[in-house]
């Protein structure tokens, strides 16, 4: 008789369990992205997917469906049938700025979902752009006192995760820092390399590439613990700005009322292919540390979100119709 080596037989022992929802998935799952292709929550999409596809042998088809701060995709997923075959890979934006943002929104971004699980959480990185003669956040902050109103920060946009980083330093620091929009973190990056704006907060994803040719110089992360690839970047925190902490964190939700069986099945399918090696070593090397949290514990999560995140807003004055 063969017998299982002892390491592989405790592997199975405590590998989570895929429950058998009835006839799940029927047909091709949507995984839909509120943003354009190759940014940050584009590619964890497709990294997610494909080995959550490969695994289980489901089809998983990412759709880009950018536009409104990610709320044009999050409007096709409230709206689709509660059948689990469509599900929004959201993030700090949808499910934490956007209900404050806007006056009005064609979905609720807590009644029209159900939570699967927070994957990551990743931190942006505040850089001296170009020509900037700042080495630390202790010079930004000197400068900024010192010459109010000279100092920018470029985002990707009005009311993105990256204005609100921004504007909470600006806020925190107690400085008087302009803040310049772009139409996407592409353009924003590209003003920065060229030395039009001051500063930029970006997702680690998006700077890394640069950080590592030198063309953009990293000041601090906005997380509560320093970024594995950057260990000699302090935090905002360890900078002098007490208080800060912001993580551009992505999840999968899917629309409210999917039957709780099909839920299960589809977190337990997440949460296996997020164990991977393969998987955790391409998270970490996009800056990202693996939360995998249950379904209830990321609805609690993005809740609180959305609760810390309406003050901010209100005080950036950044408000949508």
């Amino acid at each position: 008789m063969k017998t299982i080596p002892l390491l592989a037989a405790a592997a199975l022992a405590i590998a989570p369990a895929i429950p058998a929802a009835a006839k799940f998935p029927e047909k091709p799952i949507r995984m839909v992205v509120g943003f354009t292709p190759a940014g940050a929550t584009d590619i964890l999409a497709r990294v997610v997917a494909a080995k959550v596809g490969e695994m289980q042998k489901w089809e998983i088809v990412v759709d880009n469906k950018p536009g409104a701060a990610g709320n044009v995709g999050a409007e096709i997923v409230a709206k689709a049938p509660a059948d689990g075959h469509t599900w929004l890979l959201t993030q700090v934006a949808t499910h934490g700025i956007v209900p404050s943002l806007y006056k009005k929104l064609p979905f609720d971004a807590v009644k029209d979902f159900a939570g699967i699980t927070q994957l990551v959480g990743v931190p942006n990185v505040l850089s001296a752009c170009k020509g900037f003669p700042a080495e630390t956040v202790a010079d930004v902050i000197r400068i900024a006192k010192e010459k109010p109103g000279t100092v920018s920060f470029a985002s990707s946009g009005n009311g993105t995760s990256l204005h609100m980083s921004g504007h909470l330093f600006k806020v925190l620091a107690g400085v008087d820092i302009l803040h310049v929009p772009y139409r996407g973190a592409g353009p924003a990056l590209n003003d920065c390399l060229a030395g039009n704006v001051s500063l930029i907060v970006n997702n680690f994803p998006e700077t890394v590439a640069h950080v590592q040719a030198g063309t953009l110089k990293p000041l601090a992360v906005t997380t509560v613990n320093r970024a594995p690839q950057y260990p000699n970047v302090p935090t905002m925190r360890e900078a002098g700005v007490a208080g800060y902490d912001v993580s551009a964190w992505f999840g999968i939700v899917v629309p409210a009322k999917t039957p709780r069986d099909v839920v299960e099945t589809i977190h337990a399918a997440v949460v296996k292919a997020l164990a991977e090696p393969d998987v955790r070593a391409r998270l970490l090397d996009l800056g990202g540390v693996v939360v995998a949290s249950k379904p209830e514990e990321f609805e609690t999560f993005y809740k609180g979100e959305i609760a810390r995140w309406k003050p901010v807003v209100e005080t950036s004055g950044a408000q949508i119709e």
